[in-house]
């Protein structure tokens, strides 16, 4: 699983930075 900010709802699409598990921005 990856770390994102909570306001990004489960099932959301978003981008993710694999290398260190950063929010990177919605799709």
């Amino acid at each position: 699983t990856v770390n994102v900010p909570l306001f990004i709802n489960p099932g959301d699409k978003v981008r993710i930075d694999t290398r260190d598990r950063k929010y990177v921005s919605r799709v």
